[in-house]
């Protein structure tokens, strides 16, 4: 598991959330370990049907060969009319060559398929678990076929891909490797390109330099003109990461631009989920560190905007600084932003919220509100454990501007883990 050490027991405190915001107890969904899945780190992704497909980093069995750590499951979920969740699993990892523990987001193509990458597991051809990408396909019978597109090889070619992968037009996939066995580098992007036969060509767009330690780029997106966008959790001037920009060229390389270096000062440090795109143009994401130092040594991070100005360049601007003592307004931004289209942004917090839950709070969701000179800043809910603790991956939104997501731990302690194997949740306004 990757957000924090299991305690020795789990703390309940009271769900808090504002009067317009409500989220029915005990209508989560509850991991059980067994038969289906712990730890559902990767978020949601849906099919605008009421369908809802997600990943769980572990299943408590020894089935999980070739070193990796833990399994892990593939799942769909659809609410009923009654509020309570059906839930499927549609693969379970061996850790061979189909990979093991998926860490990043799904994505969905126009025929129903789910794609995805599992950080260890692969080809043992290689020597090396170093992760794969993977497709699971319907059936018409209701099952789901398994496909490894690729297994990562290490050194050069990287490892641990840990971010999911995103589409361009041409259904080409893009994604990125979050370090390099043997320390050969910091980090990959890569491609995807489907051929007839109905194999895949994987071609490395970019390596990404390793200073002591891996870069750790984190999911990418394209804009219209087919460019990369993404951030490094290492690198950059200070070390403390960086937002990118990749642009290819007509001979097949791509380039490197470095939108912005952060400081780890009230700028913030340490870009871990990902950045999203407004409708102008502009970028928006989270620092997991820096800002406020009212969370002791690494501070309690921020949310930022990039925006292109008329010179070719960027302009860094602080969007919010979470600054709750000890993290009681939130503290360590992850999983990415959500956009809706009056503009507000909805993001989690991994930690902070209510102090009285486990160690530093079991995290938050949180919404800014665009407002003259800024942005208006308020805490939608804080996790109690019980619901949820940790929901280090973002949430998404429907028509109706629920909010969904998952929280990689809490829920019923009874399923074998301390602090609960985790949830899905939902917010309504």
């Amino acid at each position: 598991m990757t957000s924090r050490c299991l305690m020795a027991a789990m703390l309940f405190a009271v769900f808090l959330a504002p009067a317009s915001w409500a989220r029915p107890g005990g209508k989560e969904y509850e991991f059980k370990g067994t038969p289906d899945g712990a730890f559902p780190y990767g978020g949601l992704v849906s099919d605008g049907n009421g369908n809802f497909y997600g990943t769980t980093q572990g299943v408590p069995s020894n089935a999980c060969g070739n070193n990796a750590s833990s399994c892990g499951t593939v799942f769909s979920m659809t609410r009923e009319e009654n509020g309570t969740w059906s839930y499927r699993t549609l693969h379970t990892f061996m850790g061979g060559t189909d990979g093991a523990v998926p860490m990043g987001p799904l994505a969905l193509d126009n025929e129903g398929n789910v794609y995805g990458t599992a950080a260890e597991g692969g080809n043992p051809n290689f020597n090396c678990y170093c992760g794969t990408v993977f497709r699971l396909s319907p059936n018409q019978d209701g099952t789901w076929t398994n496909t490894t597109l690729y297994g990562f090889q290490g050194g050069a070619d990287g490892a641990g891909p840990m971010s999911g992968v995103a589409f361009d037009t041409a259904g080409d996939l893009y994604g990125t490797t979050s370090f390099c066995s043997l320390n050969v580098c910091g980090g990959t992007a890569f491609q995807l390109t489907p051929t007839q036969g109905g194999n895949w060509t994987k071609t490395t767009v970019y390596t990404f330099p390793f200073l002591g330690q891996p870069s750790e780029p984190g999911p990418l997106i394209l804009d219209a003109a087919g460019n990369l966008y993404g951030t490094t959790r290492w690198g950059g001037s200070a070390n403390y990461g960086t937002v990118f920009q990749l642009v290819p060229s007509q001979d097949g390389t791509w380039t490197e631009n470095i939108l912005y270096n952060f400081a780890d000062g009230l700028d913030g440090g340490s870009p871990t989920g990902g950045i999203i795109f407004d409708g102008k143009g502009n970028l928006y994401g989270e620092a997991s560190w820096g800002g406020s130092l009212a969370c002791p040594v690494y501070g309690c991070g921020t949310v930022f905007e990039l925006t292109p100005d008329s010179n070719g360049g960027w302009q860094f601007s602080v969007v919010h600084t979470f600054n709750g003592l000890n993290g009681a307004r939130g503290e360590f931004p992850t999983g990415g932003l959500a956009l809706d289209g009056s503009g507000s942004l909805y993001g989690t917090t991994m930690l902070g919220g209510d102090l009285t839950c486990l160690d530093g709070g079991c995290g938050t969701v949180f919404e800014l509100t665009p407002s003259p000179g800024g942005a208006t800043f308020r805490i939608i809910a804080s996790f109690d454990g019980k619901h949820g603790a940790d929901p280090g991956a973002g949430v998404i939104l429907d028509s109706a501007g629920n909010l969904y997501g998952t929280a990689e731990q809490g829920g019923d302690i009874r399923c074998g883990q301390p602090n609960g194997c985790g949830v899905v949740f939902l917010i309504t306004p």
